[in-house]
């Protein structure tokens, strides 16, 4: 990537978390120039995203998309429809196109994509392989809803310069750098915590309890458990100043949190159904705020 200038980047170029992270932030700057100068070529080679899933599912596999396309150097694409929200409606690009049609019919193409019948096609060639032998094709589909980033971490190709970029948090840079809310919700994230959070301690509790991921409705006990795993780290003297904020998918969760947790409950709006552009903004909000808690519980193989 020496052979690209660093691009000018308002994210990358603040002071600050990229001031931490050097390397991750030079790589960037100079993959935004590579993929700028791709798109503008007659036939880029590219790694072109196609969700499966919603919300967290979708950022997942963007990420993944991203780290294939650095390792091989190609343009990341990926579809800015669809999931009930656009791209744009949720997130600023990330300082290059990515949603542009560019590259979709570039030659011949490979797709990557969930198991079928069990079976990972493409474990082998992902943790072990030179991507550049194993994927020659110039156009590369990842079909997925899953989060493959440790595959190529692992990879001996590619560890060693991975683990210097980013030590052992590959998930943290790479995500900052992707995805930046719309500034619509980063001042909604920004005025409820001044308004809910502020001098009190805040557990965020992340608890599915849709009949999409669970056939069992979790009772009161069940959320009692989440409130009670979140206090362990509460300092002895902030006990009484605890606040719940509660990212939940159904109402019904919500009205089971409000009776644990009582006047100590905060919950972001009403709750809307996050299966319109309004109620995924929303759902993102939760996710902002969930994020800026001193603590969070989250629901075990679940996203959001």
């Amino acid at each position: 990537y020496m052979k690209y200038p660093e691009a000018n980047d308002t994210v990358l170029d603040s002071p600050g978390y990229w001031d931490q992270h050097p390397g991750a932030r030079s790589l960037f700057k100079r993959y935004i120039t590579m993929h700028r100068q791709l798109l503008a070529s007659n036939s880029p080679r590219v790694v072109r995203v196609s969700p499966m899933g919603q919300l967290c599912n979708r950022l997942m596999a963007i990420s993944t998309g991203f780290v294939l396309a650095l390792l091989t150097q190609r343009a990341l694409l990926t579809e800015g429809t669809g999931f009930y929200a656009p791209m744009a409606a949720l997130f600023e690009n990330p300082g290059f196109a990515w949603t542009s049609d560019k590259g979709q019919r570039s030659g011949g193409s490979r797709t990557i994509t969930n198991p079928i019948s069990g079976t990972w096609r493409d474990t082998e060639p992902l943790l072990c392989g030179d991507y550049n032998t194993a994927y020659p094709e110039p156009s590369l589909m990842l079909r997925t809803n899953q989060y493959m980033v440790p595959y190529m971490y692992h990879n001996p190709h590619y560890h060693e310069d991975l683990a210097e970029l980013f030590g052992a948090d590959v998930f943290h840079p790479l995500t900052r750098m992707l995805f930046r809310p719309i500034a619509e919700l980063r001042q909604a994230r920004d005025q409820y915590v001044a308004k809910h959070f502020a001098g009190h301690y805040v557990i965020g509790l992340q608890i599915r309890t849709g009949h999409d991921f669970t056939d069992n409705f979790m009772n009161e006990k069940d959320f009692k458990m989440y409130g009670d795993c979140g206090l362990q780290a509460v300092p002895p003297e902030q006990q009484q100043n605890v606040r719940y904020f509660i990212a939940t998918d159904t109402q019904k969760g919500r009205d089971a949190a409000a009776r644990v947790f009582g006047d100590r409950v905060l919950f972001y709006k009403d709750f809307m159904v996050s299966n319109n552009p309004k109620g995924v903004q929303q759902a993102l909000t939760d996710i902002l705020l969930l994020a800026a808690a001193q603590d969070r519980v989250h629901t075990a193989w679940s996203s959001y």
